[in-house]
């Protein structure tokens, strides 16, 4: 996932007692997603290849094999 165009949310923890902030990378309502690439590494020859993906696909929560070369994957 390619989160440079996303911008940052503070998030503070109030809990201990020196609160803390973090920064992360979150889309809010009209912001910019991440940019998604789905690939598959061969473990033996370390090479990677890409899955074609359609133009909409900004989150794949699930994804699995119906056969050898067909993907399947679930927004």
């Amino acid at each position: 996932m390619d989160e440079t165009r996303v911008p940052t949310y503070p998030i503070s923890n109030l809990i201990p007692t020196h609160p803390t902030t973090d920064n992360e990378k979150y889309p809010d309502v009209g912001d910019p997603n991440p940019v998604v690439k789905l690939g598959v590494a061969d473990a033996d020859k370390g090479k990677v290849r890409w899955i074609s993906l359609t133009d909409d696909a900004e989150y794949i929560p699930r994804f699995g094999w119906v056969r050898d070369g067909i993907i399947w994957r679930r927004f």
